[in-house]
This record gives structure tokens, C-alpha cells and sequence, in this order.
């Protein structure tokens, strides 16, 4: 008698820290019961492992949405873009360095200089398109419309975002979220590489234009006129 299995296979992500993290797991049932979602902890081997193999059932890659994402253990941070999700590693200190100054520089510039925009750092949830489709949470947004602002966080696309550079999370920030923060309506988009100590930025009412920059410069933002930051004087 054939003995029917159980196939569990863990769901796709593109970024998490394996010390940490919880990892959802899609156990698919024997009898055509519904696909069990359990969490069980994950190490790095495990998440490449399908936990027993059946040529008997096929998986479809699941689509994600908002509530995966409140889901989640208390924690454990993800992104939601597309119906896919994106776990995110514990920060490094320097990557919490420039972080913290960042918003430092920009919220005390915006308060001595009677500004009306607000700067948030994560945990802030940043719904891009003013729905669940994109959930995110930037290293730095400014956002003048406080419209946008209730308790659950942004609903629309921040004025300026900065992500900060860490080695699970390069392609995304410097690909996928590049398009999304685009066609959002996001204005002004800085991407800090800690390693190469470079700071790309994107004026996207300018589409053509991006601007490289060393720590050592004096970035201009464009948001500002008369605002430059020196990343090199705070790290």
C-alpha cells in the first residue's frame, strides 16, 4: 500500500538574518486538506531543505499579503512587495550609525528651521501606493503631506527615502525598491553604501539624472536647497 507524505517546503524570501529569525514553513496534507502554514525555527540549511520529498503534490509559490506581515512573531521585521516577502536582517552598528545620524541631521534641520515635514525611522510602516501592496520600512523617510500620517504610519510615497546598504539587502534596495520608490511618487531617493562609502541620489523629477557622491562630499538634498550632509563627520 502506497503510504501517503506530507511535503513541507519553506516559503521563498530574498533577505534574513538565520540567528533570529522564525521562518514561516507551507506543510502541503495528504487527503487535499488545505496547506498547513506553521512556523518552525529555521537555521541557513534548513531553508535550502524540503522536509520530505512527494512527486505526488505540486506547490504554488503563495501570494503574501498585509496580514503575513502582522503575522509575523514580535520581532521578526519584513517587507511586502508584490505578494512577496522580504525578511530583514538584524542592522549592523555602523549601519545604525548612519541611520540615527541621518535623522539626527535632517529632523534637526526641518525643527530650527519652522519646517512642516515630519522624519521617521523603523520601525515606521510605510505603505508606498496607499494600499497593502507595498509594505515597507525605509531607514529614512520624510514625508511633507501629513495627510499621508495616521498611527499605523505613511499611506503614499514619503517625499525622501534612505536605505542604508547591508549585504542581504543590496539588490533590493538598489533595484526593486529603486523602481517601486519611482513609480510611487517618491521624490528624492538616497542609497548609502556603508562598505564602498558612496551615496548614490536619485532625483526622480529628473529621471535621467543620478548624482554619486563620496563621504567626504557635501551632499546637496534636493528636498532642501540649502541643506548639505557630510557623512564622513558623522561615522
Amino acid at each position: 500500500e502506497k503510504r501517503e507524505s506530507t511535503k513541507c517546503v519553506t516559503l521563498r524570501i530574498s533577505a534574513f538574518d538565520p540567528n533570529i529569525m522564525n521562518m514561516k514553513r507551507m506543510c502541503i496534507m495528504p487527503d487535499n486538506k488545505e496547506p498547513e502554514i506553521i512556523y518552525n525555527p529555521a537555521t541557513l540549511a534548513e531553508m535550502s531543505r524540503i522536509c520530505e520529498a512527494s512527486a505526488a503534490y505540486n506547490y504554488k509559490r503563495r501570494i503574501f499579503t498585509i496580514d503575513d506581515i502582522l503575522a509575523l512573531p514580535e520581532g521578526v521585521r519584513a517587507e511586502l512587495i508584490d505578494g512577496q516577502i522580504y525578511f530583514m536582517a538584524t542592522p549592523t552598528r555602523t549601519h545604525q550609525k548612519i541611520a540615527g545620524e541621518m535623522h539626527y541631521i535632517v529632523k534637526h534641520y526641518i525643527k530650527t528651521h519652522g519646517g512642516a515635514c515630519e522624519a521617521y525611522i523603523p520601525p515606521f510602516a510605510v505603505y508606498l501606493n496607499a494600499d497593502d501592496s507595498i509594505y515597507v520600512e525605509p531607514d529614512l523617510v520624510v514625508i511633507c503631506d501629513t495627510d499621508k500620517l495616521n498611527e499605523k504610519g505613511c499611506h503614499g510615497a514619503p517625499d525622501w527615502v534612505v536605505e542604508v546598504l547591508s549585504p542581504s539587502s543590496k539588490k533590493l534596495d538598489q533595484f526593486l525598491k529603486l523602481q517601486k520608490y519611482r513609480a510611487a511618487g517618491v521624490r528624492e531617493y538616497w542609497i548609502i553604501d556603508p562598505e564602498k562609502r558612496i551615496i548614490t541620489v536619485h532625483l526622480f523629477e529628473d529621471p535621467e539624472r543620478v548624482d554619486t557622491y563620496s563621504f567626504e562630499d557635501n551632499v546637496p538634498s534636493g528636498l532642501y536647497p540649502d541643506l548639505f550632509i557630510r557623512m564622513a563627520d558623522s561615522i
